[in-house]
C-alpha cells in the first residue's frame, strides 16, 4: 500500500435527475464502484484489480469515516477507485447532473391518521409494481415498525390476488432477542413461514472478509449481519426480497437517532486521535469541500432537505444500503419500501412533524391483522398510545458484536492487525 495522497478531483457524475421512469429515481440503488478507467464495477475486488501499479489510500476518505462512521459520496478508502454517486447512474452526461427535478420538501400538515392512509395508499402501488411478477417474496423481518408495515401491506395485496402469496418472513438475531421473538409473532399474524436465523462470531469473522472483498472495507462488518446466512437458503429465477431498511429515516425521518427537526451538518473532526495531525488537517480541508460542494448542488433548498439529502447520500447509501447490493447479487433482487420516487415525493411534501411514529403507529392499526398489537422491539410495547411494557426475558440486542470482538475473535483480528502496515501509509498516529 502506497503513501496517501489527495484524490485529483472528485470523480463524481452529480447527484442525478429524479425520473420515475428511470431506475436513478430509486434510492435503493446502492453503491457499486468505478474503477480507475471509469468503468462500473460490481464490487470492489473488481474495481481495484484494474489499478496498474500501487494502491493508495484515499486520506480524505480515511478522515470522512474517522469522522462520521461513513465515507462521503463518491469516495472509497482508495484514490483509484470511485464510488457511484447518489441516484447518478455510471457514465452518465451533464445533461443528468441537473438536480432542479430532485423532489422537494413541503410543509404539508396531517393528522397521523390521514397522512398514514395516504402513506399506505403509495406503499401498496409501490409494492404491486415492484412484485407483481416475482414468483416468490422474502420479507426481510425484525421486530421494529418498519418492516412489519411493509409485510401487512404485501399480504394484504397477496389476499387480493395482486402479488403472489408465496411470502416467506426471515429474521435474524441471537436466539433470546426480542426481534426473534417479536418477529416470529408478526409472521404468525400475518400467516407466513417464518425463517429465524442464528447470529454469532462465526457470522461476524465471515461479514470482516465480505466487506474487504465486495465493499471495499466502506462498511463495517457489523452491518452486514447474517447476508451469507440469509444468501445459503434455497433461490431461484423468480424469488425476490423485500427490505425496509428506510422507513426510519425516509418515512420517519430520523437519521443517526437525530430527527431532521434537528438538523445539523456533518462537521468533521478525529475524535479518537488516530490520525496524524499534518495529515488530518489537510484530508480535513478536502473533506469540507466535499461536503460544502454536495450541499451547492442543493443550492436554494430548505435546511432540511439539504440535510436528508446529505444522510441520504453520505450515511444510508454509503453504510446501510450496500449490505442489500451484495444480497441481491448472491441471492435475489432486492426492493426497499419507500424507495420509488412517488412514495417519498409523499413523504417529502409533508413537514417534518409529521413524519414520526404516530404516522406509523395509526398506519399498522389500519392495517389490521393484529400486528400492532405485538410490542416494538426497541421499546418492548406494543404501538398502541400509553401501551405497558411487555414483561420478558428477552434481550434488547440483535447481536453481541462487542463481546464477540473482545473475546471469541479477539487473537484472530489482533493476528490480522500489522503495525508495520499502518505505519508505512503516514496516516496514522500511535
Amino acid at each position: 500500500m502506497g503513501r496517501h495522497r489527495r484524490v485529483a478531483g472528485d470523480g463524481r457524475r452529480g447527484i442525478g435527475v429524479i425520473d420515475q421512469s428511470s431506475p436513478c429515481g430509486s434510492l435503493d440503488a446502492g453503491p457499486n464502484f468505478i474503477d480507475i478507467s471509469g468503468v462500473g464495477r460490481h464490487n470492489f475486488t473488481e474495481a481495484v484489480s484494474s489499478v496498474d501499479g500501487p494502491v493508495e489510500i484515499d486520506a480524505t476518505a480515511v478522515a470522512s469515516m474517522l469522522s462520521f462512521q461513513y465515507i462521503v459520496d463518491g469516495r472509497s478508502l482508495v484514490a483509484q477507485v470511485k464510488r457511484r454517486p447518489w441516484l447518478a447512474t455510471v457514465g452518465g452526461s451533464e445533461d443528468q447532473n441537473d438536480t432542479r427535478s430532485l423532489a422537494r420538501h413541503g410543509r404539508r400538515v396531517a393528522i397521523p391518521s390521514a397522512a398514514a392512509r395516504e402513506l399506505l395508499h403509495h406503499m401498496r402501488r409501490e409494492l404491486e409494481h415492484a412484485f407483481g411478477a416475482a414468483q416468490r417474496i422474502t420479507l426481510l423481518l425484525s421486530g421494529g415498525l418498519d418492516s412489519r408495515l411493509a409485510g401487512a401491506v404485501l399480504v394484504d395485496l397477496a389476499r387480493q390476488g395482486k402479488v403472489t402469496d408465496d411470502i416467506r418472513a426471515v429474521t435474524w438475531g441471537i436466539p433470546e432477542s426480542r426481534d426473534r421473538h417479536y418477529g416470529s409473532r408478526v409472521a404468525r399474524c400475518m400467516r407466513v413461514s417464518w425463517i429465524p436465523i442464528d447470529l454469532g462470531p462465526a457470522d461476524l469473522a465471515r461479514n470482516i472478509e465480505i466487506s474487504a472483498r465486495e465493499l471495499g472495507a466502506m462498511v463495517s462488518p457489523v452491518h452486514l449481519h447474517a447476508v451469507h446466512a440469509v444468501s445459503q437458503l434455497d433461490w431461484g429465477r423468480g424469488d425476490k426480497i423485500l427490505a425496509a431498511t428506510l422507513g426510519n429515516g425516509v418515512g420517519r425521518g430520523t437519521y443517526l437517532y437525530r430527527h431532521l427537526t434537528y438538523t445539523r451538518s456533518p462537521e468533521p473532526g478525529d475524535w479518537l486521535g488516530l490520525m496524524r495531525p499534518e495529515a488530518f488537517a489537510t484530508a480535513r480541508a478536502d473533506l469540507i469541500e466535499d461536503l460544502a460542494a454536495f450541499r451547492r448542488r442543493l443550492a436554494g433548498r430548505s435546511p432540511v432537505a439539504v440535510h436528508e439529502c446529505e444522510m441520504l447520500a453520505h450515511y444510508v447509501s454509503g453504510t446501510l444500503l450496500p449490505l442489500f447490493e451484495v444480497l441481491g447479487r448472491i441471492a435475489a433482487p432486492v426492493h426497499q419500501i419507500l424507495s420509488d420516487p412517488a412514495s417519498y415525493r409523499f413523504l417529502w411534501s409533508l413537514s417534518p412533524l409529521v413524519r414520526n411514529g404516530s404516522m406509523y403507529r395509526s398506519a399498522l392499526r389500519q392495517c389490521g391483522m393484529g400486528v400492532a398489537e405485538i410490542p416494538y422491539a426497541l421499546t418492548n410495547r406494543p404501538v398502541h398510545p400509553m401501551a405497558r411494557r411487555e414483561q420478558n426475558e428477552f434481550s434488547p440486542f440483535v447481536h453481541r458484536y462487542p463481546r464477540w470482538t473482545a473475546h471469541e475473535l479477539a487473537a484472530s483480528l489482533d493476528d490480522s492487525l500489522s503495525r508495520d502496515w499502518f505505519d508505512s501509509t503516514e496516516l496514522f498516529d500511535g
